[in-house]
């Protein structure tokens, strides 16, 4: 198994080897973008100085040449040549040259010849063979002399040949004046303007032929030969473009001697010339060389420090590096009283330090960690407001218990609701409920024995195990303890308060689980309340068969609910003046297997189950679909006070018209004041709302309910609809008569329509109409019916 510590220092050397390698390419990286700017640079400089030196010199050799041609000029304006020429006679030009001996550069040999390529004199012995040796005298082809311009006499004897006529105005040119010129004028103009500069050359080329000729070199170098011709090389080519006319720029060519250069070359104005200025391109670029040397010793320089640094670093950490990599294995394996105790002030001591520092802040997390478990542990069995065991370990206590039970002993479950908690939860606040079950959870401990086990399940619900009874009855004994010890009242925020118990009773037997135990006690606890609370049932073969029968209903009633399977039947409300159907009730009815199931038998559980709201929305829309298709009636629908407490209800009842294309005086809402209770802020503001956009809000089984003057002068019904046992006798009780006179007066002097429920005789609806009440309904005019009736 490969050493921890050694694997962590090559990771280091690995590491610092990169860091190196980036550096040293850094600045090679560096240095070459250096070198590539400065060569640019040079080439730029070097490249307009050549071009600046080939127009001076260019311009120089033009101006000795031209006035070597006005020398000339006025050579062929003397009067004795024009004499000789008219007479024909031979004559010597010595005595012109003497006349001319104080011009710079003047000819060296002057002939005069006519135009027929006789010769008229010379000056000089010799002369004359030595000028005409290349040129064709007999002007019949394209190399004769150039008139008035330079011409190379003998390629590389250091001098040239100018040409002017001879003539008159009159007789026309009658001869031509041969000069000859000497190149060491145009020498010392080249050699004045290079300075010594070793690296410059100066030519003058010709074109001639399939090659250039090189006539001189005017670089002044004593001893050189100035002849020199070399063929038409591509690296040649831009001399030849010069001598035809096109300057061109040379980098980086071959010159006839091999060398790569970097030249000018430019077309004389005088002379058919092209001038070359050149240099060596290895002494261009003799800087940028010299930089990259320079460079590259500072690299190797830099890099044997740094590896001689890097050896004494690694040799001095490795030792820290192992002790620190031992310190690390040791801590993952658990072992925090590991420690460094390295003291040194550098980077690796310091971060022993720190290592040492988060050794101990690890170990004492770990113990903060397990105490945290611990009372994580502790939390997940008890609660938290009383401190007593929770549903979980009352479920684990219970199911040791019928694992472990004996024959002689009966287990026992007290399931306890407190009634009336509720009410201190709503008028006190939670933190007056959560003082309450404190002090009922010390009352319940102090009437409990040791055997007995008390815990919290939430809310108000607390549950006793009896483990250890010798006789079913004992658990009736324990619920007595139970509901006499919260006879007296409890003091809550200052208040006093009562709260009573209902208390199911469940025994177990030898099928028995934990989890049916519980059940069985919640169903015994459920039917306590329901018979008037405050009270203690036992559970048994029936109450388990009715709580089994209510859990199948629970479950049909859901999947009818979310399914839509239920049906609408529509009762008429007709107008006692008019006898004509105005309106209809739509009734929900619950088809099953057993028969038809009314809103009374299916409602309550509905609301227990809280989908009392969606059940509500599935009427509505279903009853404005079908009131959609009789215009100019109204429909109205029972609504349940939960569904009063849905936010936005008001909206959501609005938009639901607004997609069936209905008015909302079209829709009336109806509340069984039976069942209403008290309402909150909230649900007032949305009855408020809805009667403000039009939709009627209705009473419904007025005068049977609690407050119900109180409920007309504060919220905005504007319907109230008579309650049936009332119209059920009012022919035959006085006092129901008197009720119903009572109450329609009531609606007419409040501008409230009133609308009689329940009439089955037409000696019932014949006593309304001597009410004047407006509006009734009943089997006397309608039953309740799946399609509206056509009246």
């Amino acid at each position: 198994m490969p050493d921890p510590s050694r694997t962590r220092y090559r990771s280091v050397q690995q590491r610092l080897s990169t860091y190196c390698l980036l550096g040293i390419a850094l600045i090679v990286g560096a240095s070459l973008s250096s070198a590539a700017v400065v060569r640019a640079k040079l080439r730029q400089a070097n490249e307009s100085e050549l071009r600046a030196l080939a127009d001076v010199e260019a311009a120089r050799i033009d101006r000795q040449v031209s006035m070597d041609g006005d020398l000339l000029a006025r050579i062929t304006a003397d009067s004795r040549i024009r004499a000789a020429i008219t007479t024909g006679d031979s004559l010597s030009l010595d005595s012109l040259l003497r006349g001319e001996a104080t011009m710079i550069g003047g000819p060296k040999v002057l002939t005069i010849v006519d135009a027929t390529g006789r010769l008229f004199g010379e000056s000089g012995p010799g002369s004359a063979q030595r000028s005409l040796t290349n040129i064709d005298l007999s002007f019949s082809t394209d190399r004769r002399p150039q008139v008035g311009g330079a011409f190379l006499a003998s390629p590389g004897d250091g001098r040239y040949l100018q040409v002017a006529p001879v003539g008159d105005s009159i007789l026309g040119v009658r001869a031509f004046l041969l000069a000859e010129f000497s190149m060491e004028p145009l020498e010392v103009i080249v050699a004045d303007t290079a300075r010594g500069d070793t690296t410059l050359d100066v030519h003058l080329v010709q074109l001639s032929n399939n090659s250039v000729q090189c006539i001189t070199d005017l670089r002044f170098k004593p001893g050189s030969k100035y002849a020199q011709t070399f063929p038409l090389t591509d690296d040649a080519r831009p001399a030849v473009r010069a001598v035809l006319g096109q300057p061109a720029l040379i980098n980086g060519a071959t010159d006839y001697r091999g060398i790569r250069i970097v030249a000018d070359v430019r077309k004389l104005q005088s002379a058919p010339w092209g001038l070359v200025v050149k240099k060596d391109e290895r002494e261009v670029y003799q800087p940028v060389r010299n930089l990259l040397a320079a460079v590259t010793a500072v690299s190797l320089v830099t890099l044997a420090a740094f590896l001689a640094g890097y050896i004494a670093l690694i040799r001095s950490l490795t030792g820290r590096i192992r002790a620190l990599t031992r310190s690390v294995s040791a801590l993952s394996a658990g072992l925090y009283d590991t420690q460094v105790n390295d003291q040194t002030d550098d980077e690796l001591g310091r971060a022993g330090r720190a290592f040492d520092r988060m050794a101990v802040a690890l170990a004492r997390d770990v113990a903060r960690r397990e105490a945290v478990e611990l009372e994580l542990g502790r939390r997940a069995w008890t609660d938290e407001l009383t401190s007593l065991p929770n549903r979980a370990m009352f479920h684990h206590h219970l199911t040791q218990a019928l694992d472990m039970r004996q024959a002689e002993f009966t287990v026992a479950v007290l399931f306890c609701d407190l009634d009336g908690f509720k009410d201190v939860n709503d008028q006190l606040g939670h933190s007056a409920g959560d003082d309450l079950l404190k002090s009922v959870t010390i009352r319940l401990k102090e009437v409990l024995r040791s055997t007995e086990m008390l815990a919290r399940f939430g809310g108000d619900e607390f549950v006793v195990l009896c483990s250890s009874l010798t006789s079913p009855s004992q658990a009736e004994i324990v619920a007595e303890r139970v509901r006499l010890a919260l006879r007296e009242p409890f003091r809550v925020d200052k208040q006093e308060v009562f709260v009573t118990a209902s208390v199911g009773i469940a025994l177990a037997d030898r099928d028995s689980t934990a989890e049916s135990v519980i059940r069985d006690a919640d169903t015994a606890m459920y039917r306590a309340k329901a018979s008037g609370r405050s009270r203690h049932v036992v559970v048994d073969d029936n109450l388990r068969a009715t709580a089994s029968t209510r859990l199948t209903e629970r479950t049909e009633l859901q999947r009818a609910i979310r399914s839509g399977g239920f049906t609408l039947v529509y009762q008429p409300i007709v107008d006692l003046s008019t006898k004509q159907t105005v309106g209809y009730e739509a009734l929900a009815r619950w088809p099953r297997d057993d028969g038809v199931a009314m809103p009374s038998d299916f409602v309550p559980l509905a609301e227990e189950l809280g989908m009392a709201p969606t059940l509500d929305r599935w009427i509505l829309n279903r009853a404005c679909e079908t009131i959609a298709r009789h215009p100019g009636r109204f429909v109205s629908v029972n609504l349940s006070v939960s569904t009063l407490a849905v936010p936005h209800l008001a909206e959501e009842v609005f938009s639901m018209l607004a997609r069936h294309r209905l008015a909302n005086t079209s829709l009336c809402l109806e509340l069984t004041e039976t069942v209403m209770g008290p309402l909150g802020p909230a649900q007032i503001e949305q009855l408020q709302l809805l009667r403000q956009g039009g939709v009627s809000l209705a009473i419904d089984d007025f005068g049977i309910g609690h407050s119900s003057l109180a409920r007309l002068r504060q919220l905005p019904f504007n319907v109230l609809k008579l309650d049936q046992s009332f119209v059920r006798d009012i022919t035959t009780d006085p006092r129901a008569l008197l009720v119903c006179r009572s109450i329609v007066q009531l609606g007419k002097d409040l501008h409230i329509r009133v609308v009689a429920e329940g009439v089955e005789s037409r000696e019932q609806a014949e006593v309304l109409v001597s009410l004047g009440c407006p509006s009734v309904q009943g089997y006397f005019f309608g039953r309740p019916d799946t399609v509206f009736s056509s009246s």
